[in-house]
């Protein structure tokens, strides 16, 4: 009884194969990527949310008063401090990771959100060994910072420091993300030029596509998309003090930074 022989493919159709896998592969791995970076975008709101959370539980339990901005620890009334040494030290840029949670735990914020991981955006890699072009990188964990017109003297002396001063709280952001890295961490609080003008004085961070995280007074987190390329060169390059005439992002940024007088 003769038996058929095992056929093999030919060239042809394992070629045939190979560009169906490489048709099906471009087609899936862009609606991955995208499916990831919503999984991160999805992770950095529900870390602004307790942050918000945290800050709004403060200042109700504290005569209306809210957090200080800025990072030199609660005892200068800030909801974080610096990266520090088990002793108490302050350390540079490169210091580990370790150090900067000390500069947490030393925050007015840290009873309400006693854990590090809500502080750091997994779309932030400064924690990482590779170098970024990000300015003075050093090994940064927080991702967050909060704008100077919410209680963050010397900047502004608009600044509000009780909740009630603000009258339109839904429209008033307290979090957003930041890369600006001085000395391993977002050092101090985000500026913007007040009374305002037409340029940007901080960059901002933009880790989700061309999107970032915000967290308003009224305790809603909102993934804001970007309209103007030149803030996303900003963020890119971590530029100071761009100039952007007319821009929509500015100006969206500007309508919701709190200040006393004219834009409560």
């Amino acid at each position: 009884m003769k038996t058929k022989p095992n056929r093999a493919f030919t060239l042809i159709e394992l070629l045939v194969v190979v560009a169906i896998i490489a048709i099906l592969a471009s087609l899936l791995l862009p609606a991955l990527g995208k499916a990831k970076e919503a999984g991160k975008a999805a992770h950095c709101r529900g870390n602004e949310k307790n942050l918000i959370l945290a800050w709004m539980m403060y200042h109700q339990e504290n005569d209306d008063k809210i957090v200080g901005a800025h990072d030199r620890g609660a005892r200068q009334g800030d909801w974080v401090g610096r990266k520090q040494n088990a002793s108490g030290r302050q350390t540079g840029p490169m210091a580990p990771i370790e150090d900067e949670i000390r500069g947490f735990k030393d925050g007015l914020l840290w009873p309400y959100l006693n854990d590090h991981k809500v502080y750091h955006c997994v779309g932030d890699r400064r924690d990482s060994p590779i170098k970024s072009r990000k300015v003075q990188q050093g090994k940064a964990w927080r991702s967050y910072a909060l704008p100077c017109s919410m209680n963050g003297p010397p900047y502004n002396p608009e600044a509000i420091t009780k909740h009630s001063q603000l009258k339109t709280p839904s429209t008033k952001y307290v979090f957003l993300e930041e890369e600006t890295d001085v000395g391993g961490s977002n050092w101090g609080g985000w500026l913007l030029p007040y009374p305002f003008t037409s340029s940007w004085w901080d960059p901002i961070a933009i880790r989700h596509g061309e999107k970032n995280c915000l967290a308003f007074a009224d305790g809603h987190v909102e993934l804001h998309h970007w309209l103007d390329k030149r803030t996303l060169t900003m963020s890119d390059g971590q530029t100071f003090g761009v100039s952007a005439p007319n821009s929509p992002d500015l100006k969206y940024m500007q309508q919701g930074y709190a200040a006393v007088r004219g834009n409560p």
